[in-house]
């Protein structure tokens, strides 16, 4: 008796899904992949393509990010001299590649933080660090779709600004601005990536998918206000 309830119990648990499976099963099938990464919670592979995500960017963008980081040092001090910019060049170069090395962990160690503080203590759910972290790093693999459209295009373009966002719609082009930082928030993989995002968060509360992704968008909204606040009082 005790081996036949064994073995139903083993026949309705369902297989793990590889690591395949689940890179695929982020862009078609969210929610069975989130349910499956909660189930079993992994972060390491998908923290590892999102580093190797960040190099690949840097390595072939990292001039248009140069002239960018150039541009916004100038505009914020006008009055550096030509030597000046030339002894922070070097900084800028390392630190570039220092980000694209640890921008990833600390970034999505910061948003499982977050998530655990909205889904535990703002909403009373119950999940652990391990849950979230998997979680939020599995999304996180839709933006590397983004980066293979995007470094193309921006090769091309030659100027390293937003091509998925509604940036464009600042017609004055100042990139300073609130309303240019908003527009440019409001980015396709951003979304996708939120979207996902809410579809895990909802699978580790046993939320519904409209109640998840309502959440992370409502977070993300909050975001949105602050920094644009930030932008038009500095």
């Amino acid at each position: 008796m005790s081996s036949a309830m064994s073995g139903s119990s083993a026949a309705a648990m369902p297989q793990s899904q590889n690591v395949f499976s689940r890179i695929l099963g982020v862009f078609i099938n969210p929610r069975e992949t989130m349910d499956d990464i909660v189930a079993r919670p992994s972060w390491l592979i998908p923290l590892i393509l999102l580093i190797i995500n960040s190099l690949v960017f840097v390595f072939f963008l990292g001039d248009l990010i140069l002239d960018k980081a150039v541009a916004d040092m100038t505009a914020g001090n006008p009055n550096m001299t030509q030597e000046q910019i030339g002894q922070a060049l070097p900084f800028i170069k390392i630190m570039t590649w220092v980000m694209a090395v640890i921008g990833a962990p600390i970034m999505y160690l910061i948003f499982a933080a977050l998530f655990l503080f909205v889904g535990n203590v703002i909403l009373g759910g119950q999940t652990n660090f391990n849950t979230a972290f998997s979680v939020t790093c599995w999304s996180g693999v839709v933006t590397i779709l983004g980066a293979i459209i995007m470094i193309p295009l921006l090769l091309a373009k030659g100027e390293f600004t937003s091509i998925t966002s509604l940036s464009f719609l600042e017609s004055s082009g100042d990139q300073g601005s609130p309303l240019f930082f908003l527009l440019s928030q409001i980015d396709l993989f951003t979304l996708w990536w939120l979207v996902v995002l809410g579809i895990g968060f909802a699978a580790a509360y046993k939320f519904t998918n409209q109640k998840g992704v309502a959440t992370v968008l409502v977070c993300w909204g909050i975001y949105l206000v602050i920094g644009t606040a930030l932008k038009a009082i500095f």
